[in-house]
């Protein structure tokens, strides 16, 4: 784990909420030096804590209506490799997390509409070999919650202390 200071928190909380914020307007809003601003940005990029600046594209703007969640099961965890090697391969999906539990995977996608997601489920995912079952979850409402900004209101490892002996 990497310790960060008071500054590097503030500064990653900015960024998270947008991260084309120029050092200039982040250095206004901390009352520090631009050049220490973009040196800690760059440190902490090097640190690989800033992994990465992306579009956030608003999926529903582009026809996307319908984000969903699909629960995978799979005819055995031996062929995890096959699945994630085929789930690429769909456009509509943007995530897979292959949690713990009875579900062996969750994928995110997005459709068009309500056919766009029959065709998807029924000519794509459950045609990947051994997919077992799925079961779809259709998000109605989102709100996402961005770790740098949990950093940067002190959350730290109290829990710990409970578990020492």
């Amino acid at each position: 784990m990497i310790d960060l200071s008071e500054l590097d928190k503030e500064i990653l909380k900015i960024l998270s909420q947008d991260g084309r914020t120029p050092a200039a307007e982040i250095s206004r809003k901390l009352n520090s030096p631009a050049t220490t601003i973009r040196s800690r940005i760059k440190r902490l990029e090097e640190l690989n804590v800033i992994s990465g600046y992306r579009a956030v594209i608003n999926m529903k703007k582009l026809g996307f209506s319908i984000k969903a969640i699909v629960q995978v099961q799979l005819e055995s965890t031996r062929v995890f490799d096959d699945f994630l090697r085929e789930i690429p391969k769909l456009d509509e999906v943007v995530s897979v997390y292959i949690p713990t539990g009875t579900i062996d995977a969750l994928v995110t996608i997005w459709v068009k509409d309500v056919d766009h997601l029959g065709y998807f489920l029924n000519n794509k995912l459950n045609r990947i070999p051994k997919v077992v079952r799925t079961n779809t979850m259709v998000i109605f409402k989102e709100r996402e919650y961005m770790p740098p900004i949990m950093i940067a209101h002190g959350i730290r490892d109290d829990y710990n202390d409970e578990y020492e002996d």
